[in-house]
C-alpha cells in the first residue's frame, strides 16, 4: 500500500475500502510482483476515494485468469464458421488488441485493465531483423509467458526510454503484446493458445494503428538507429509484408540520430523504387499515401470505442493493383503472411475476413481472401486483370499469377472505393455473379499479337437485318486475344469489358455461364452502344 501511495501520489490506508483490501490480497495470492500490481491498479487507484457506485471494482481488473477467460468468450463470439466450414472473423474492425505495454510499470497488462482514456497511447511499427541478428529474451515485462525476440544490442528498456521521452504511457508492440512462437519443439496448451489467438489477432493487426494513437517506426529493426542505407535489404521496413498495414501517416521515426533531417537522401535500392527519394518524399509517395488512405477508411470514429467501422466512399491514390504490386516487392517468412496482410486492406468492412492459419495452402488462402474482398475490388480482378485464372477458377488470377506476373496499372486518377459490383454466388463458392450489359456475340480482330504497350483492334457486332456496328477497342496488356467470336460483359458505368468464350446461351437465356478469356476497353458513346443490342443479364463466371 505504501509503495502504491508513493508512486501514485495518494495517502490511502489499508482500510479505505473493502475493495482495496481484497484487491491487494489478490495480488499477494497470485504472486504478482510490484510492477504487475502497479500496472493493473494505477488506472483506477485514484478513484478509491470516489463513492463506491461510481468506481469500478478493482478485482475485476486484477484477476488475469478471469480476464483471459472473458477474452476467450469474446473470441468465440467473433469466430464463426462459413458455409464451407471455414473459420471467419465477424466484425473484424471492432476487435481491440488483447494486451498493451504499460510503460510506467514496465509490464504487459490486459487491454481492458489499462487506463486508455489517456491520449498517450502509442504503437510501434518495426521490421524484424535476420534470425542470426536477434536473440530471445525471457523477461518479467510479459510475466515470462514467452521469450521475446529482440535485435542483438537492443534492450526493451532502451525502447521504453525512447517512448517515455515522447510522453507515451501505453504502447502496443507485437513481440510483447502478440503471443509469440513457443520455444523450439514446445507443444501443449500454450502453443494451442497461440494458434487460437493468432487466428483472430494476426489478420486484425491493422486495427492497432487506427484512431488518434501515435506510431513510432523503426525502419532498420526494433530499437535500432535509423540509417539512410540498407533500403535494399529484404528485412528493411519498406520491404516487409506485415508493415504494409501499419502505414499510418504522420508516424515518427525511431532511433533518429542527432543531426539527421528528412531531406537526407536514402541509398537507391536495386529495383529503383526509391531512386532519388529522401525519407520525407517516400512518406508522401503515391503508394505510401494510397495505402494509408485504404487503412483509414476502416478506422472507427474512435478506435477505443467498440463498434463497426463506418462505411465511407472515398477516393484514394492507390487501388487494388497498387497494393498487390507493392506486395510483389515485399518479403515475409511465409507467402500466407502476404495474403493475410493484404486481406485486411481489401476486405469488406460490413462482413467478415478469414481467420489466420499459418499452415494453410497459399492458393486456398488467396481464394478465401478474394471471397471476402469488397465487391469493387473483386470487379477489378474480373474486368482489369488480363488473363484467365490458372487454378480452379477463370474469373480471377491465382496467387502464383499475382506473385509472378506483370500487373495492370490502376486507373488514371484516384481509385474510387465503394461497395458496388458483383458478388460470389455463395460464401463457400468461387463462382462469381455479375449483373451487367451482355453483348452475346461479337467478332474481335487485331489483338492476337502480344506486344508491349497499348494495342488497338476492332469489335464488330452483326445485327440481324441491319448493318453491323463497329467499335474501336484497346488492350493495355500483353495477353493475346486471338481473332474470333466472343461474348462480352460490360462493367457498369465503365468502358471496361471482360472478354469471354462465345456462348450461344448468351443470346437466349436470362442467366449466362461464361468463361473469361481476357479484358479490353471499348470506345463508344452511349447512343452507339445501344445499337450493339446489349442486354442486361445476370452472368455467372467460373
Amino acid at each position: 500500500m505504501s509503495r502504491l501511495n508513493a508512486c501514485l501520489g495518494t495517502e490511502y490506508t489499508i482500510d479505505i475500502s473493502e475493495d482495496a483490501s481484497e484487491a491487494l490480497q489478490l495480488c499477494i495470492s497470485q504472486n504478482y510482483d510490484f510492477g504487475t500490481a502497479y500496472g493493473l491498479l494505477r488506472g483506477t487507484w485514484k478513484q478509491l476515494n470516489c463513492p463506491e457506485v461510481e468506481r469500478p471494482r478493482l478485482k475485476d481488473r486484477l484477476d488475469l485468469e478471469k480476464i483471459e477467460n472473458r477474452r476467450l468468450q469474446q473470441d468465440l463470439q467473433y469466430l464463426k464458421q462459413d458455409m464451407s466450414e471455414q473459420l471467419v472473423i465477424a466484425s473484424p474492425f471492432s476487435i481491440r488488441p488483447r494486451r498493451v505495454w504499460d510503460l510506467r510499470s514496465h509490464r504487459v497488462i490486459p487491454w481492458e485493465s489499462a487506463d486508455l482514456e489517456t491520449p498517450n497511447l502509442w504503437a510501434i511499427s518495426h521490421s524484424w531483423v535476420k534470425e542470426s541478428e536477434r536473440h530471445m529474451v525471457k523477461t518479467a515485462v510479459n510475466g515470462y509467458e514467452w521469450p521475446i525476440p529482440v535485435p542483438c544490442g537492443v534492450t526493451l528498456e532502451a525502447v521504453r526510454n525512447e517512448l517515455l521521452r515522447y510522453g507515451a504511457e501505453y504502447c502496443w508492440l507485437d513481440v510483447l503484446c502478440l503471443r509469440q512462437d513457443a520455444e523450439s519443439g514446445a507443444k501443449g496448451p500454450t502453443e494451442q493458445m497461440r494458434a487460437i489467438e493468432w487466428a483472430i489477432d494476426v489478420p486484425t493487426i491493422g486495427n492497432v494503428y487506427f484512431g488518434d494513437l501515435k506510431v513510432l517506426r523503426y525502419y532498420n529493426g526494433l530499437g535500432r538507429p535509423f540509417k539512410t542505407s540498407g533500403w535494399e535489404s529484404e528485412f528493411h521496413w519498406t520491404n516487409r509484408a506485415w508493415t504494409l498495414q501499419e502505414s499510418k501517416r504522420g508516424s515518427i521515426t525511431g532511433g533518429t540520430p542527432d543531426g539527421y533531417t528528412n531531406k537526407q537522401s536514402v541509398v537507391v535500392i536495386e529495383d529503383g523504387r526509391y531512386e532519388g527519394m529522401n525519407k520525407e518524399e517516400f512518406e508522401h509517395s503515391k503508394s505510401y499515401t494510397g495505402i494509408s488512405e485504404l487503412l483509414e477508411i476502416r478506422a472507427p470514429a474512435h478506435f477505443l470505442r467498440q463498434g463497426d467501422a463506418p462505411l465511407k466512399v472515398i477516393r484514394t491514390a492507390c487501388g487494388l493493383f497498387g497494393v498487390l504490386r507493392e506486395m510483389q516487392h515485399r518479403n515475409a517468412r511465409r507467402d500466407v503472411d502476404k495474403v493475410a496482410a493484404i486481406g485486411f486492406l481489401m476486405s469488406n468492412p460490413k462482413v467478415t475476413i478469414p481467420a489466420f492459419w499459418e499452415n494453410i495452402d497459399i492458393e486456398t488462402a488467396w481464394t478465401r481472401c478474394v471471397r471476402h474482398m469488397t465487391p469493387t475490388m473483386r470487379d477489378e480482378l474480373l474486368f482489369r486483370y488480363p488473363e484467365p485464372g490458372d487454378q480452379n477458377h477463370l474469373w480471377f488470377p491465382s496467387w502464383t499469377q499475382i506473385r509472378d506476373h506483370e500487373l495492370p496499372e490502376d486507373p488514371v486518377g484516384p481509385f474510387c472505393y465503394r461497395d458496388k459490383g458483383g458478388s460470389c454466388t455463395s460464401p463457400n463458392s468461387t463462382t462469381y455473379k455479375y449483373f451487367g450489359y451482355v453483348i452475346a456475340a461479337a467478332d474481335i480482330t487485331g489483338l492476337g499479337i502480344s506486344t508491349g504497350g497499348k494495342r488497338s483492334g476492332i469489335l464488330t457486332v452483326e445485327r440481324e437485318g441491319q448493318s453491323s456496328v463497329q467499335f474501336l477497342v484497346s488492350a493495355y496488356h500483353k495477353h493475346p486475344i486471338p481473332d474470333g467470336r466472343y461474348s462480352l460483359v460490360r462493367r457498369m458505368e465503365s468502358h471496361d469489358f471482360v472478354v469471354c468464350s462465345y456462348s450461344d446461351r448468351a443470346r437466349h437465356h436470362s442467366f449466362v455461364d461464361l468463361d473469361k478469356v481476357s479484358v479490353l476497353c471499348v470506345e463508344f458513346d452511349e447512343s452507339k452502344f445501344k445499337q450493339a443490342g446489349a442486354i442486361l443479364r445476370s452472368c455467372k463466371f467460373i
